[in-house]
Formats: C-alpha cells, sequence, structure tokens
C-alpha cells in the first residue's frame, strides 16, 4: 500500500463519509475589498472516487481589484490523487465587460509531480478568450 499525506486521507475519508463516487461542494468568498463589490470570490472543492485513482482538487477564485466592467483575479489550484500525483497552478487574468460580450486574458504558472516518475514538470501559459451568450473562443500557448 502506498503511503498518503494526511490531507489526502483526510479529504478522501471526508468524500466517503458525504456518499458519493464524485462529490463537489463550493464556497462563495465576500468581495476581497469594498471596490470589488461586484464580484466575489469562491472557493470550489471536488472529488472523484474510483477502482483505480481517488482524485481531489481545490481551487480558489478571488477578485484582486474590479470595477463595474473590469475584473483582475487570482486562481489558485491544487490536484492530488492516491498515485502520488501532485499538481499546483497559480494565474492571474483580467476580464473586461464589452457591449457584446467578455474579453479577457490570462497567465499561469503550472507545476506538476509525476507519481510514476517522481519527477517535477513546470510550465508557463498566456491565454486570451472571448465569451458571449452564443459563442466562446479561447486560445492558450
Amino acid at each position: 500500500m502506498r503511503g498518503f499525506s494526511l490531507t489526502y486521507c483526510a479529504g478522501m475519508a471526508l468524500l466517503v463519509l458525504l456518499g458519493g463516487a464524485g462529490v463537489a461542494a463550493a464556497q462563495t468568498l465576500p468581495s476581497s475589498s469594498s471596490l470589488c463589490r461586484h464580484y466575489g470570490g469562491h472557493v470550489d472543492v471536488e472529488g472523484k472516487l474510483g477502482s483505480r485513482r481517488d482524485i481531489g482538487e481545490t481551487s480558489v477564485f478571488i477578485p484582486v481589484a474590479c470595477s463595474e466592467d473590469l475584473l483582475l483575479f487570482s486562481d489558485i489550484r491544487f490536484k492530488g490523487d492516491n498515485q502520488s500525483n501532485r499538481e499546483g497552478n497559480l494565474g492571474l487574468g483580467v476580464r473586461s465587460l464589452q457591449e457584446n460580450g467578455v474579453v479577457g486574458g490570462y497567465a499561469y504558472f503550472d507545476r506538476k509531480r509525476s507519481g510514476i516518475t517522481e519527477k517535477y514538470h513546470s510550465q508557463a501559459t498566456l491565454g486570451a478568450e472571448y465569451l458571449a451568450e452564443s459563442r466562446e473562443l479561447g486560445d492558450s500557448g
């Protein structure tokens, strides 16, 4: 049997107690400042129990600064499984509300540990997005 971290075991035990093969929960955070009263942050916790692999993930979306039609945000995510895979993502993005949709951009730094090779891998991603009621366009590299 592989070794488990205490946090991973506690998270998976909670999922088992909740009684689902896939469980997700979300918590809305209060605005980080009075300047961001238009957009609230949130915390998402998700777990998936499987016959070969159990996965836990937590993400935190935090408005950094905003106005009624502009949002600067951070997005922090952590993911792990029972096979010693670990991943962390740190992102910073901006979204602007336009007359015909939302235009935005983002930058992420990702760090992943492979449970098989036990090596760490890092990458950076830049991207742009356009969201509208009937269309969605995105690109990253």
